[in-house]
């Protein structure tokens, strides 16, 4: 129907310039078998400002502290680059040219 057809124009404006709306089609193809799919669970992507995965995995472990508290003294013995491959392979993930995004 017609309506149908006007809400998923009125999603794709409203994503457009964000960077899930900039990586729609790779999200779409990673995580969901439909458009409508997508949408339903757009605001379940999360997306990370970063280059690589040892970027996103420093980002995790020293501001969203997924291992908890960790003192300073000790983060610059952390292999980020070792958990940033590992992140690399985690199906959540999807590395783009815009940045990584996670769908849980």
């Amino acid at each position: 129907p017609l309506w149908e057809i006007n809400a998923n124009c009125r999603m794709v404006l409203e994503l457009e310039g964000t960077p899930v709306g900039n990586e729609m089609k790779a999200i779409q193809q990673k995580w969901f078998s439909s458009f409508d799919e997508f949408i339903d669970h757009k605001d379940e992507i999360r997306y990370y400002d970063v280059g690589d995965g040892a970027a996103l995995a420093e980002y995790l472990i020293c501001e969203e502290n997924v291992f908890g508290e960790i003192p300073h003294e000790l983060q610059k013995h952390i292999d980020y680059h070792s958990y940033g491959n590992e992140l690399e392979m985690d199906d959540r993930y999807l590395f783009t040219t815009s940045g990584v995004f996670r769908y849980q």
